[in-house]
């Protein structure tokens, strides 16, 4: 009564999901074309007891913070961290970025931490180790949730970073030597906006398990560079055995391999193979 709405109605008010929120944020203002939101290394009233080192990605909600551990959750704040659940494989001095099925997984995680009723009105903080190798692989990472989720552009997604000390690491390649080129941030997100502008990479129809399955050693070491069109794959060895003991696939593994991905043409640096 005298709430000026008519009986019969109420109003209820709940917490935004992340992607109407970024969208709320997207139009609150820009400055010279570029997204402010608030973003990137900030302070507020709300987040006090943030860690002093926490960069702010969506406004009072989704944080990121390189810190020596993860500290207990408060009244208002939730900490995670997936530095000992999401670990790359190196094969030499190579260290990232993660895979696609890693990054999926972690874009499910945070997902159901903005679905979780008991966190609808928490902020949100993603900790990891402030060692180099895994501060990249985890900025990474939130920076590719807002572009698979969020729908923010590579630019944006990486806008909270600009300024951020110590500089993140640049990717290496696999091989026992030192390294001429460095992929950056922006090299691998742009890699992926580009991919979901062209239906390659879709969250809601990636198939996990058949990407898991090719990805693994035994099963060609492989994945599709464009789905159903182009697989690269790692070269098959003599023996299933390789010199460390390791299993290793062969030729004649990987053809019911091909065969079974839809495969007709196989093609190295020496010679071609049609598959029959």
């Amino acid at each position: 009564q005298g709430t000026g709405f008519k009986r019969g109605y109420c109003l209820v008010l709940c917490a935004p999901t992340p992607r109407l929120l970024a969208a709320a944020l997207k139009r609150a203002s820009t400055t010279e074309g570029c997204p402010s939101w608030g973003r990137g290394i900030t302070r507020s009233v709300m987040d006090l007891e943030l860690p002093e080192e926490a960069v702010e990605i969506l406004e009072g909600r989704l944080f990121w913070a390189a810190i020596d551990g993860v500290p207990p959750d408060t009244e208002n704040t939730h900490y995670f961290s997936i530095d000992d659940e999401l670990i790359y494989e190196p094969f030499c001095a190579d260290f990232g970025p993660l895979n696609l099925a890693m990054v999926y997984r972690y874009c499910r995680l945070v997902d159901a931490k903005f679905s979780e009723p008991l966190l609808a009105h928490r902020q949100i903080v993603h900790c990891c180790s402030d060692e180099a190798e895994r501060r990249a692989n985890s900025a990474l990472l939130i920076c590719a949730y807002q572009v698979i989720v969020l729908r923010f552009t590579a630019e944006e997604a990486f806008q909270p970073f600009v300024g951020y000390h110590p500089p993140f690491v640049g990717f290496r390649d696999a091989l026992p030597r030192p390294c001429n080129f460095r992929l950056t941030f922006q090299d691998c997100l742009e890699g992926l906006e580009c991919s979901i502008k062209l239906g390659w990479f879709d969250l809601d129809t990636f198939d996990i398990e058949a990407y898991e399955y090719l990805d693994s050693v035994e099963n060609c070491d492989g994945s599709w560079v464009i789905p159903d069109k182009f697989l690269a794959f790692a070269g098959p060895a003599s023996t299933s055995k390789d010199s460390d003991g390791l299993p290793a696939v062969t030729p004649e593994d990987c053809v019911s391999i091909f065969k079974r991905a839809g495969v007709s043409l196989v093609r190295s640096e020496e010679h071609k193979s049609e598959l029959q």
